[in-house]
């Protein structure tokens, strides 16, 4: 596997660990971890001022499985992606009569679903960029979609054009989609780049999540705002099974898409943690509903773990890849504590093979 910037530096700071004094020192930084699990993944990038940490997270994960299956490593657009996801979103909203969500959110199978549906693009092909910007900005784009959709939801204006306003408006702010791109050579289209040249397995994800409230070993919807697509289909495990799962995707190479809350006063300078009382209490299955019934956890971001590490004291924390450009003290990458994980996930996508067996078998028979 190659090797990563936060891998050397890790690494490197570890070594400057042994060196110093004992004592622990306050923020964390690298020097207080030793890199246990390092998997391949593109660099990090920023989604700019947008909501889109979804197609970030889970596009930076598809890059990764990429990477695992072919051993390549390609540069896939995320705004292709938040594209069509509005144009399939618009259409959701008005059969709904504007009863459901329409922004900037989404979650991991929002990606997955647009890509079976859309295919995919390289960035090279479609950077979502207009007008020389060279940073994403959404703010002015929601708000004309807002605009167009008003009629449409009120019944003022035929369903038929709905498409075509959404586009244009989607053309003015990020671009037209390509039809066709050329890649190493060879011409294609976002259905043949994604199936024919990439071999995305995309029917073979599987979604977890942890909630009492809907029964474990079922499968369910997670009720936030974000999944407008009301998807059904997340497999309800107890927090140790999420935790076990997650562990074991790591260990056989595969990498994570995280949803989760990263809202916790208690987290800092890319390290997210809770409080000192918390850190030291197992997690349980109902501390987990209290916290997501009482909203201390939200649905905040959506992030890629890439590999797990050792802190003070041979605690375990996990190395999550951010879409907040190359920022803070780990270069834009977080460090996360497992009992943070434990508490604050909404779900997680992994690939079927990279599941606890026990796991798979269960998600499979139902």
């Amino acid at each position: 596997m190659r090797a990563h910037r936060l891998a050397s530096l890790v690494v490197a700071a570890a070594c400057l660990a042994a060196a110093a004094p004992s004592q622990a020192r306050k923020p964390l930084g690298p020097a207080d971890f030793k890199a246990e699990i390092q998997l391949d993944h593109t660099p990090i990038l920023s989604q700019g001022r947008t909501g889109t940490c979804w197609s970030f997270a889970t596009t930076s994960f598809l890059e990764s499985e990429i990477e695992r299956l072919h051993g390549e490593q390609v540069d896939l657009s995320e705004m292709h992606t938040v594209y069509w996801g509005y144009v399939e979103k618009a259409r959701r909203y008005v059969r709904l009569h504007g009863k459901a969500q329409f922004s900037q959110g989404g979650l991991s199978h929002d990606v997955v679903a647009v890509a079976r549906r859309h295919g995919v693009a390289p960035v090279s092909a479609y950077p979502g960029l207009v007008g020389g910007a060279d940073q994403h900005n959404h703010g002015a784009l929601e708000s004309a979609l807002q605009e167009v959709m008003k009629p449409f939801v009120a019944g003022q204006r035929p369903t038929h054009e709905l498409d075509a306003a959404v586009r244009a408006v989607l053309d003015e702010h990020l671009g037209a989609p390509p039809e066709t791109f050329e890649v190493k050579g060879v011409h294609a289209t976002p259905a043949s780049y994604a199936n024919d040249i990439l071999g995305l397995p995309l029917t073979e994800y599987v979604e977890l999540m942890s909630f009492e409230s809907d029964g474990f070993g079922e499968k369910a919807e997670l009720l936030i705002p974000d999944n407008w697509m009301r998807y059904q289909g997340y497999w309800n495990v107890p927090v140790t099974e999420l935790l076990a799962n997650i562990d074991h995707a790591l260990e056989a190479g595969y990498t994570v898409a995280l949803d989760c809350d990263v809202s916790e006063r208690t987290s800092s300078s890319g390290v997210m943690k809770l409080s000192a009382e918390l850190e030291a209490t197992e997690i349980t299955d109902a501390m987990r509903q209290q916290m997501f019934d009482d909203r201390s956890t939200t649905d905040d971001h959506l992030m890629q773990i890439v590999g797990r590490s050792k802190g003070p004291g041979g605690t375990v924390w996990y190395v999550v890849k951010n879409s907040w450009g190359t920022r803070g003290p780990f270069e834009g990458y977080v460090m996360m504590s497992r009992p943070y994980v434990a508490a604050k996930t909404l779900a997680v996508m992994i690939h079927r093979d990279g599941l606890l067996p026990k796991t798979l078998e269960a998600f499979e028979s139902r």
